[in-house]
């Protein structure tokens, strides 16, 4: 239901913000399901838009790190989402 997700989400996004570095938000991505996966890789991207609708509305003042660490995050959240597509596709093929 939609408030376990939303609070699912607010998990998942602790977990990886209020770590040190890439390597904790790697390793939080991988330890995912695959539907949480899902809902995560959607909800970064629409920050990465709100980010950059932000910036628009306020005459193109752009905070550029916080920028490129959302889109770190959603490269990241990509890469795993192809990386198991990929696996599961050699696995079939097996």
């Amino acid at each position: 239901d939609a408030v376990s997700a939303e609070k699912k989400q607010v998990l998942i996004d602790k977990k990886y913000r209020n770590g040190p570095g890439s390597s904790q938000i790697l390793e939080s991505i991988k330890n995912m399901d695959d539907a949480a996966l899902v809902e995560t890789i959607s909800y970064e991207r629409k920050r990465l838009n709100d980010l950059a609708q932000k910036a628009l509305e306020d005459g193109g003042n752009l905070d550029v790190e916080t920028v490129r660490e959302q889109n770190r995050v959603v490269e990241s959240l990509l890469n795993e989402a192809v990386l198991r597509r990929i696996e599961g596709f050699e696995e079939q093929n097996r």
